[in-house]
């Protein structure tokens, strides 16, 4: 069945595209036509109507054809144009076909259209299918070109006589050369001069061998001298047409060859290193038969039970008795089930030997593929344990009846024996910064651990222990608290030689903890008196000077009154001021009573106690006048909020210092005070902190808590307040600072110890 052709005839005359239109029909033509005769419809036409070919006069009112020529070249549409027109000069038939017209047809002569169209179809057909194939052949070569360009390997065509006449880019990455520099060497030139005959003479053995190819390793120069591994497939192509070379694939096996090298090395220096000890090492399979073995276990293994082993040898086959055959079994199983781990053997026959046989399995990702085994003999170590066993045996009784904790440890620090006490200490005490460890643990490791662990002490014992070890000193001995939970304790280190044929050091932790509470207790007791001393002096001071005056004032008085000549007046006046002053009396012996009992009730039973309680039960108490001046009170005990000790006396320390910031506030600010607690390692640090008046601190530091001091005259007040704050805070042991700037505030400091 024919197909229609589609035609868009672009033509401003009607009578002209009659006679076009009239001529296609008088041919066998199958047709579609539409006429255009502007731009705007010709550009439609195309994107819409899809033509097989466009028939064009030449000359339109606003478009011609060298404009729709133009248009059709821009679209890329591959379209046959044939060109109708009334004339035509040879020069424009020329300038029109350059401009990519198929043919033209004078109007005169339209009978020749239907062939004319028919054959610029064909030929437009023809020239596609030519430049698809074309296209094809650039598309390949540039594939190819791509291929060799950007392939890690280089590649070379050479003529028969070995002259290089391409080479690939890669050249260069690899070697250095640019492709003019490479394509003028010659072999001698490139290849190294030890690899250059085995090259010569391989490649003459495929030289009447056409289509086949050669493997080769060699040396080759690198633009900068050095020498680069390459290895080349050469093809023999010279009776291929087209090619007629030899045509050599190159790749850079330089890395692959050090490699290479550095695992021979490392082969031979592992060698070397198993064949170069007395240590036993081998290795199996799953299947329980030999994977490798160093000469001393093929040597030992031979000399004693004549056997020659060999790769794939059953391993259990040299097992000398039933029993040892079970155990090594087990021990193999477990390594073949992922378990590392020694194990200690003692053979007997043929001589007494003492074995320590580790067992690591060989894994392959996540597969257990075998197990190596490293057997070290310790006869020597064993045979010292049991000298010292047996020289020991007589005084173990008496080491174990030391309150001491003994132990000797070797060189290595391994730790060989203990003494009960040790043992016994380790098992209730567990993990301590220098724990008691059991036999054939490693003390050194003991104090880097606890070193790692921040414990100060394990340094300076390690490094006493080593200096003693080293000869450095004869003995050591150091001092270092170890406390549990429930008690303090100190301990006594003396570290000193065990006299034997190896060097080996007796360490022995006495507890002298009593001695060392005595000593803190003596010092408590010191500190105590000294504070005695002192509240006696401030006591003395008091009596003497604040008792003094009213003393003095009551005498006086009394004399004036005794005297006939005082006047009734008079003896009112001195009777009010005698009043004064015995009720003056009576207020500092009342104070002096409270001082004595503060000081007495030191046994009074302390008790658990809350901060935040504390503030709180005072905010109440006070909260009349906390809402009346709008006093704002913040605190925290978020830190730590729980104390043990005498309540009253906390209580009446917290509320002296809430009340005295209330007291001397600034008028004309808000009152605002912060409490807040803070733990230490041994210590609970509280601060009270207000925005009052504040107190010279350079002109009255030295009297901020002595006894009827007063600061601030114009508001009432006794100075007893911070007396007493001071004096109840060290009855429970507690201290009290102050950090004061006038008219900035005041911050008071506690520190209420832990211990």
């Amino acid at each position: 069945m024919k197909t229609k052709l589609r035609i868009i005839h672009l033509e401003d005359t009607p009578s002209d595209a009659e006679l076009v239109e009239r001529e296609l029909k008088k041919s066998d033509l199958l047709f579609e036509k539409i006429v255009v005769d502007n731009k705007e419809d010709y550009i439609k036409a195309l994107d819409d109507f899809f033509p097989d070919i466009i028939l064009s006069d030449h000359s339109l009112p606003a478009f011609d054809s060298m404009q729709a020529l133009q248009i059709l070249k821009l679209k890329e549409l591959g379209i046959p144009f044939i060109l109708i027109t009334s004339t035509m000069t040879d020069e424009f038939a020329v300038s029109i076909m350059k401009e990519g017209a198929n043919d033209y047809i004078l109007k005169d002569r339209l009978q020749r259209l239907s062939t004319a169209i028919l054959n610029t179809i064909e030929l437009s057909k023809l020239e596609r299918e030519r430049q698809k194939f074309v296209e094809l052949i650039t598309l390949n070569e540039k594939r190819f070109r791509a291929l060799i360009e950007n392939s890690p390997d280089m590649v070379t065509i050479s003529t028969e006589e070995g002259k290089i006449i391409y080479s690939s880019p890669n050249i260069k990455k690899v070697l250095g050369y640019s492709n003019i520099e490479f394509e003028s060497l010659g072999g001698r030139d490139l290849i190294h001069p030890e690899d250059y005959d085995s090259f010569i003479q391989i490649r003459k053995s495929i030289e009447n061998a056409p289509g086949k190819s050669f493997n080769h390793i060699q040396k080759v120069k690198h633009k900068h001298g050095q020498w680069v591994w390459i290895e080349s497939t050469v093809t023999n192509l010279l009776n291929e047409s087209g090619i007629n070379a030899y045509v050599s694939n190159f790749r850079d096996v330089t890395d692959k060859k050090l490699a290479e090298q550095q695992r021979e090395f490392d082969k031979s220096n592992l060698d070397a290193l198993i064949n170069n000890t007395e240590d036993l090492m081998w290795s199996f399979d799953q299947s329980l038969k030999l994977i490798s073995f160093n000469e001393t276990f093929k040597n030992i293994i031979n000399s004693a039970l004549n056997i020659e082993l060999f790769e794939g040898f059953p391993i259990l086959s040299i097992a000398t008795s039933e029993d040892q055959y079970i155990r090594f079994q087990n021990y193999y199983k477990r390594a073949l089930m992922g378990e590392d781990f020694i194990e200690i053997e003692h053979n007997k026959l043929p001589a007494d030997v003492w074995l320590e046989i580790s067992f690591t399995p060989i894994r392959k990702g996540s597969n257990i593929i075998g197990a190596a085994c490293h057997s070290r003999d310790i006869t020597k170590r064993k045979l010292i344990e049991n000298q010292l066993n047996n020289s020991l045996a007589f005084s173990k009784g008496v080491l174990n009846s030391l309150s001491s904790h003994l132990a000797v440890i070797d060189k290595d620090g391994l730790i060989i024996t203990v003494n009960d006490a040790w043992t016994k200490f380790g098992l209730e005490n567990g993990a301590t910064p220098l724990q008691r460890a059991g036999i054939g643990s490693n003390y050194f490791d003991v104090c880097k651990t606890a070193i790692s662990d921040g414990v100060s002490d394990a340094e300076s014992v390690l490094t006493g222990i080593q200096s003693v070890m080293n000869g450095l000193t004869n003995s050591f001995y150091y001092e270092y608290p170890c406390h549990s939970k429930t008690e303090y304790r100190w301990f006594a280190l003396r570290v000193f030689k065990f006299e034997s044929d190896e060097l080996l050091l007796v360490l022995s932790h006495q507890d002298i903890s009593d001695r060392k509470l005595s000593e803190v207790e003596r010092v408590k007791i010191i500190n105590d008196l000294i504070q005695r001393n002192k509240d006696l002096e401030q006591f003395a001071y008091i009596v003497s000077h604040n008792l003094r005056a009213p003393v003095a004032n009551i005498m006086g008085l009394t004399i004036a009154l005794s005297e006939d000549s005082s006047v009734h007046y008079d003896k009112v006046k001195l009777n009010k001021a005698l009043d004064f002053s015995v009720n003056k009396l009576d207020e500092v012996v009342n104070d002096l009573g409270s001082i004595l009992h503060v000081k007495r009730e030191i046994s009074k039973q302390r008790e658990a106690i809350k901060f935040s309680s504390l503030v709180s039960d005072i905010i109440q108490s006070i909260g009349s006048m906390i809402d009346k001046e709008s006093i704002e009170i913040k605190y925290n005990f978020d830190e730590v909020d729980d104390y043990f000790t005498i309540k009253s006396y906390l209580y009446s320390v917290f509320y002296n210092l809430i009340s005295n910031a209330i007291k001397y506030r600034q008028i004309d600010k808000k009152c605002t005070i912060e409490i807040m607690s803070r733990k230490n390692n041994e210590s609970i640090e509280l601060t009270f902190k207000d925005n009052g008046m504040g107190i010279d601190l350079d002109k009255l530091g030295g009297q901020i808590f002595g006894l009827y001091k007063r600061f601030h005259h114009h508001i009432e007040g006794k100075g007893m307040g911070l007396f007493m704050v001071k004096t109840q805070l060290e009855t429970i042991g507690a201290s009290i600072s102050i950090q004061s700037k006038v008219n900035v505030g005041t911050e008071f400091k506690i520190i209420l110890n832990l211990k």
